[in-house]
């Protein structure tokens, strides 16, 4: 078998240098591969998060809504009560001027019933009175037996008199009493007419406000539950592209790690990768201790300085945080900025 050819120290060198700068390639190349559908699914991942942002904010104001609603059924309901309390009560008194009414109609038959009586009790008397002769005084002194005789019939046409005269005054009486009862039973009858209608109002009117309420709740809590079914999808789409961005972004910092730490502006970062990977290891974290967030953690002092949009960068897309991290970093003058540039 041939022996191995020795090459040169210079040559070995050389070859090393070349197979390192393969390697480098290689791992760029991978990058650069898998660089675009990080990217494809942050972006879906923000859609995915603004949607469901868009979404939770209508959820609630369907709850505002509802809420409104049932603070109007809330009112209507003590309306209701106070409507049933107020009808009870015109039952009562119906109940009570059904009951006057039926005793008014009773009185009012026995006085008609008396009027009837004294009517005929004063047509015959009046008749015995104009067919029969009235004695005069000499008459009644000339035939009386005695001053005991005369007094006694004396006072017999007195009571004759007393008699007729209570007669025509009772027949007054019950004329007068039969008309005034007359006159209450159509009031009484009147009132119970009106009652009742009140009675019929009432109940129509909370009848169709329960019917619109029950309706107006009903379509609420239809889009309600429309709205939260979305939101449910879009909270999941959002945790699957969450899940896949990190099987993703761990795959490109181990191979950006292979690669070395200069390459971070060809990976697609605004700074070099080795203060990214030393800062927050390509991760969208939230405030820490000193408040420093997002992707390349800045401080909140920092990224408003610098005309960051909100009120961190955790809470801005990527994009942002690059256009505000290169601005800060302005091609290495600014790495003292990060803590992590001088290790």
């Amino acid at each position: 078998m041939p022996s191995a050819i020795a090459l040169p120290r210079p040559f070995r060198l050389a070859l090393a240098v070349a197979c390192a700068l393969a390697c480098a390639g290689l791992a760029l190349a991978a990058v650069a591969a898998a660089q675009p559908s990080v990217s494809a699914t942050r972006a879906q991942l923000d859609s995915q998060r603004g949607r469901a942002q868009t979404l939770a904010g209508h959820v609630a104001a369907y709850n505002r809504l509802i809420g409104r609603l049932e603070g109007e059924v809330a009112l209507l309901s003590r309306r209701e009560r106070l409507m049933t309390g107020a009808l009870n009560t015109q039952r009562s008194e119906l109940e009570r001027t059904q009951a006057v009414l039926a005793r008014e109609r009773a009185r009012l038959a026995r006085m008609r019933a008396r009027l009837e009586r004294s009517r005929r009790v004063l047509a015959a008397r009046l008749r015995d009175m104009y067919t029969a002769e009235r004695p005069d005084l000499v008459t009644v002194v000339l035939s009386s037996r005695g001053w005991i005789d005369l007094l006694e019939r004396g006072e017999f046409l007195q009571r004759i008199t007393d008699q007729d005269r209570r007669v025509i005054v009772d027949v007054r009486r019950a004329r007068d009493a039969a008309q005034l009862g007359a006159d209450r039973a159509t009031l009484l009858a009147a009132r119970q007419r009106n009652i009742a209608r009140s009675m019929a109002a009432a109940r129509d009117q909370v009848a169709a406000a329960r019917s619109t309420l029950d309706g107006k709740r009903a379509v609420l809590a239809r889009a309600r539950d429309n709205v939260r079914g979305a939101l449910a999808l879009a909270s999941a789409n959002a945790s699957r592209l969450q899940s896949r961005l990190a099987r993703m972004e761990a795959e490109q910092a181990r191979l950006m790690g292979s690669a070395g730490s200069g390459l971070g502006s060809l990976a697609g970062w605004a700074i070099p990768w080795g203060i990214v990977r030393c800062e927050s290891g390509g991760r969208n974290h939230g405030p820490n201790g000193a408040g420093a967030s997002g992707y390349y953690q800045i401080i909140p002092s920092t990224w408003k300085g610098f005309g960051g949009r909100g009120p961190a960068a955790y809470l801005a897309p990527k994009s942002e945080q690059d256009r505000i991290a290169a601005a800060i970093y302005r091609g290495g003058a600014g790495a003292h900025n990060w803590v992590c540039a001088g290790r």
